[in-house]
């Protein structure tokens, strides 16, 4: 995944860069915690990808099984009747669109933080 790949390596580069002022120290704060934010969720879209792997692989018991398997994970509340693929579709693109731009704060506040400096 090229972003998570990217925002590991700000990630990184933020613990190398020392900043001068109060308020370079609040950009890199919030570039990590960013970061922490794209590791969570690049585990949720990586796990995503799997679950949809396996409801590919068995289409008839595998949104049961995924369910439970969601459910075990406490990543989702248990429910008694199964979820159209429509809504498993829109909440995997809903984790997707928040780790892009939990990556692009995270690399727009490590810039920032390096701009200022200059």
């Amino acid at each position: 995944m090229p972003a998570s790949f990217a925002a590991h390596v700000a990630g990184v580069a933020a613990f190398f860069h020392r900043p001068e002022s109060t308020f370079g120290f609040a950009l890199i704060a919030a570039s990590l915690a960013c970061w922490t934010a794209v590791i969570y969720l690049a585990i949720r879209v990586t796990l995503d990808a799997a679950l949809f792997d396996m409801l590919a692989e068995d289409p008839d018991r595998g949104p049961g099984r995924l369910d439970f398997f969601l459910a075990s994970a406490r990543l989702r509340q248990e429910v008694t009747d199964t979820r159209p693929i429509e809504d498993r579709i829109q909440g995997a693109v809903g984790l997707w669109k928040k780790l892009l731009l939990a990556t692009g704060l995270q690399l727009a506040t490590l810039a920032a933080a390096v701009l200022l400096q200059l």
